[in-house]
């Protein structure tokens, strides 16, 4: 099943597990996430915009966050540091994300009031 279709799979029980596992495959297995979307036509813009939704509401399940970017970007630069060896494409891959996940984290701050 493709990652966008079911939202729904955010909410359900497995979304927990769903989350810690893609938080840290894509922070330990960034080149290997990357290649998946080397070919466009099995993943798409969209699948990665879900997986940018997995990882932030991990983030936001930790409780950890702050009022701030600084879980983010740390996480960023990780996922950036670990795409060194990466083909332009999939650096480009992984900046979208980290834009992906800065932007989903900014309003998840906003409708918690911060």
């Amino acid at each position: 099943m493709p990652f966008h279709a079911d939202i729904k799979l955010f909410y359900s029980p497995y979304s927990e597990g769903l989350g810690a596992f893609g938080e840290n495959y894509v922070a330990t297995k960034t080149i290997e996430f990357a290649k998946y979307f080397d070919n466009r036509q099995c993943f798409s813009e969209r699948d990665l915009e879900s997986w940018a939704g997995i990882v932030m509401l991990e983030m936001a399940l930790d409780g950890e966050y702050e009022k701030s970017d600084s879980i983010v970007l740390a996480y960023n630069k990780t996922i950036v540091n670990n795409c060194v060896t990466c083909t332009p494409k999939q650096k480009e891959t992984i900046k979208k994300l980290g834009a992906n996940l800065l932007e989903k984290w900014h309003d998840f701050l906003i409708n918690r009031g911060y």
